[in-house]
């Protein structure tokens, strides 16, 4: 496939890595299962026309396993890791679709590099590794 002529509508900047945290909790005694649930949560800046025939925005996707650390939570470790990128498309979607591409391919694209991120660093902790799967950003809309 040639991918110089089959670009998709929507490019984007070399996604940053704007938060890492993993700290473990040491009240958590080892004793219990905990089950990681991991929250994930996507938002973008204004949306801005780039010239006469683009437009852009900057996404972030945070997954993070706490609200607030709390040490007498039962979780064994905190951990937060947020990426952020620079989409750029063409004009001419409606904003429905505008926002499908936000909320659907930024994020998809966008968890796929906290992805290894999550997975290597707790592979490194005395738990066990977390494996984010994949995930059907389509249900959110």
């Amino acid at each position: 496939m040639d991918t110089q002529n089959n670009q998709s509508i929507i490019q984007f900047t070399n996604p940053e890595l704007v938060e890492s945290i993993f700290m473990e909790n040491p009240n958590y005694s080892g004793s219990e299962k905990v089950s990681q649930k991991l929250n994930i949560s996507s938002e973008h800046d204004k949306i801005v026309e780039e010239n006469k025939y683009e437009k852009s925005t900057t996404v972030s996707l945070t997954v993070t396993n706490f609200d607030k650390i709390d040490m007498n939570s039962k979780l064994p470790f905190f951990i937060r890791e947020t990426m952020k990128a620079k989409f750029i498309w063409k004009k001419g979607l409606n904003n429905n679709d505008e926002e499908n591409l936000l909320k659907i391919n930024a994020a998809s694209l966008l968890l796929s590099y906290i992805r290894p991120q999550v997975r290597n660093i707790t592979s490194l902790s005395k738990f066990s590794e977390q494996n984010i799967p994949f995930i059907d950003f389509t249900s959110q809309i």
